[in-house]
């Protein structure tokens, strides 16, 4: 690493700001006419907008490039222009207001890997299981949703304040969901990950509601099975007979180190690592391998990684860490949800209608 000097870092502080003000420029200018502020007349270029409104936009976007370039390192912009950099911190920008409130509930550890582990904090999953009905539900309490808040009146352009375009569309398709929590989280782990474009933010929401459910309630795998014949369906054959696999119901402990054991990088049915590595995080990440790999990636034991993906930032990290790291983006890019979806959740693709809708009603919110 290059060494920072005051010289140095005051001006790529600067070239992240202006880059910042680029992406919230953009967004307030689409925002704008879309919500009919901003007209242009047939014949004439005459546009009717107002300063005020697009001078705290564009500060905004300054506060949260500069906050984007200290995340990746002043020193990856210090003398030079990286596109690629560049472009994500006009992303950031673009989000403005989301990624400011997730930068300050983010730990930032590296400039390498610039969103790295949680604070010490995992209260946010846990309750009581209840029966399960696919092999993803879970036992995790719903996270409460908020007041419905009232929309601002459309009197003139200088009233309307920066509106976050992610939360107001997550709202749309899931009118339950905590967006105070959510839209933030998701808003950090989307931008670090290269999920910048409506499609594979459309693709990837339609993935995380049927994995976590449509309040991304259900960010740990349920095992606690009360019918026989689900449990069946679903793990048949892991067992003799039904008469075996009778003695696994409601019992989510003994059942995870029973269909885990030996596989997925897990040991033994004693060892315990069935259980410790089930699925949890809004892509539902299974087995050791796949947590080690994470815990890797983000610089983190591995038993503290897989609890970590229980928490809204955890969960969206994991969820957005396997999109791309499994070649997912290019083909929410081509909008090919199909084999998208066979990526995620194997050849059965579980439930592919319903994420296909809720995909579309993600984009069409979007847009």
């Amino acid at each position: 690493m290059n060494e920072i000097t005051l010289g140095t870092a005051l001006p790529a502080l600067i070239l992240c700001g202006m880059a910042g003000m680029v992406g919230q420029g953009i967004r307030a200018i689409v925002g704008l006419r879309k919500a009919g502020y901003l007209q242009i007349e047939a014949g004439d270029s005459k546009q009717n907008f107002s300063a005020s409104y697009l001078m705290v936009t564009l500060m905004i976007g300054f506060i949260a490039g500069s906050l984007s370039g200290l995340t990746m390192g002043l020193d990856t912009f210090a003398g030079k222009f990286p596109t690629e950099s560049l472009m994500a911190v006009v992303a950031a920008g673009y989000a403005g207001v989301d990624f400011i409130e997730g930068s300050f509930n983010s730990r930032i550890k590296s400039a390498v890997s610039p969103y790295i582990g949680p604070d010490a904090n995992k209260t946010d999953a846990g309750g009581t299981a209840g029966s399960a009905d696919t092999g993803n539900a879970t036992a995790s309490a719903p996270v409460p949703s908020p007041p419905p808040q009232p929309a601002p009146a459309p009197a003139s352009a200088s009233t309307i304040p920066p509106q976050s375009p992610l939360g107001s569309a997550l709202k749309q398709v899931s009118p339950r969901l905590n967006i105070d929590i959510w839209a933030p989280a998701l808003a950090n782990a989307f931008t670090h990950y290269e999920l910048h474009s409506d499609r594979r933010i459309a693709a990837a929401v339609g993935q995380f509601m049927v994995e976590a459910g449509s309040t991304f309630s259900e960010l740990e795998e349920n095992l606690r099975y009360t019918t026989l014949s689900q449990l069946m369906k679903i793990f048949g054959n892991h067992f003799k007979d039904e008469q075996e696999a009778e003695l696994f119901l409601r019992q989510p402990v003994k059942l995870a180190n029973r269909v885990y054991a030996n596989r997925l990088g897990n040991g033994d049915e004693a060892s315990g690592d069935g259980y410790r590595y089930r699925g949890r995080g809004l892509i539902q990440l299974t087995g050791k391998s796949e947590y080690q790999e994470f815990a890797e990636f983000i610089n983190m034991p591995v038993e503290e990684a897989a609890e970590w993906c229980k928490t809204p930032e955890g969960a969206a990290v994991s969820g957005c860490w396997y999109l791309k790291t499994r070649n997912c983006l290019p083909l929410a890019d081509d909008w090919d949800l199909v084999t998208l979806t066979e990526r995620v959740n194997g050849k059965a693709k579980v439930n592919l209608e319903e994420r296909i809708a809720f995909s579309k009603s993600m984009l069409k919110a979007l847009s």
